[in-house]
C-alpha cells in the first residue's frame, strides 16, 4: 500500500515550555489564523494581502533562523475547539523537520490553562526592570504607558495599526538602532519581523494581542487579593 498524500499535523510544543525558551533568550514568531491567511495569499482583519509578505512569511514557516522559533495553534483538544477544524489545510503549508511551539503563549482564550498569576509574572518578566522596545499601535495590545508602570524602560516604536507591513523596513531600521530586546505587537507583521531582528542577533518577542487579554485576566486575580 502506498504512503498517504495527506498532510499530518505536526506535534506542538506546550505554552509553558515555549515561554521557558522565550525567557531564556529565543526569540518568536507567531502565527495564529490572520498569519496563516497570508500565508495563503490572503488578507485579515488588519493586514490586505501583500505578494512579498506572503513570500516572507511563507518561508518563515518552513525555515526558521536557528534563534527565532516558530509559533503555530497547538490544536490541543483541551484548548479552544474552534482551531482543530483548521489543522488539515495549516499542515499543507509545515516542514515536518521543523519543531515548532505554541502560538498561544499570548492567547489565554485558546489555552486556559495559562491564566495564572505565576504565567503572567513570567510574561512580565520579559520587560519589568529593563530597557525594551515595543513595536505597536497601541490600540488593542500592549501600550508604552502599560510597560512603564510595570517598571520598563521604554523605547516605542509606533506602527499603523493597519496595514503595517508596508512600513516593515523603516520599523526594522528603528529597531536596530534600540535596544536589543524588541516586544512586538503588529500582527502578521511582527511574526516576519520577529524573524528578521533574530538573525540580526536580537531578542525578538512577538505577544501579538497579549494587552488585550491581560486586563481580563488578570484582574479576578486583582481582585481575590
Amino acid at each position: 500500500m502506498g504512503k498517504s498524500n495527506v498532510a499530518v499535523y505536526p506535534k506542538v510544543l506546550g505554552e509553558l515550555e515555549t515561554l521557558e525558551l522565550v525567557l531564556a533568550g529565543k526569540s518568536i514568531a507567531r502565527y495564529g489564523d490572520g498569519e496563516m491567511n497570508h500565508v495563503m495569499g490572503r488578507k485579515n482583519i488588519s493586514q490586505v494581502a501583500d505578494p512579498k509578505l506572503t513570500v516572507e512569511i511563507a518561508a518563515l514557516l518552513t525555515d526558521p533562523p536557528k534563534s527565532c522559533l516558530v509559533g503555530i495553534p497547538t490544536m490541543n483538544p483541551a484548548g479552544k475547539q474552534t482551531w482543530l477544524k483548521y489543522a488539515p489545510s495549516y499542515a499543507r503549508f509545515l516542514n515536518p523537520k521543523v519543531k515548532y511551539v505554541s502560538a498561544f503563549i499570548s492567547r489565554p482564550d485558546s489555552a486556559p490553562w495559562i491564566a495564572t498569576p505565576e504565567y503572567f509574572d513570567k510574561v512580565e518578566s520579559l520587560w519589568r526592570g529593563q530597557k525594551v522596545t515595543l513595536v505597536g499601535n497601541g490600540v488593542r495590545s500592549l501600550k508604552p504607558d502599560f510597560l512603564r508602570s510595570h517598571d520598563a524602560d521604554v523605547n516605542f516604536v509606533e506602527c499603523p495599526y493597519r496595514d503595517a507591513y508596508s512600513k516593515i523596513d523603516d520599523l526594522e531600521r528603528q529597531c536596530l538602532q534600540a535596544t536589543r530586546r524588541v516586544i512586538l505587537c503588529a500582527g502578521p507583521t511582527a511574526t516576519v519581523l520577529a524573524a528578521r531582528l533574530a538573525r540580526k542577533g536580537f531578542h525578538a518577542v512577538d505577544l501579538g494581542h497579549i494587552g488585550m487579554y491581560w486586563r481580563q485576566y488578570t484582574q479576578p486575580f486583582v481582585k481575590s487579593e
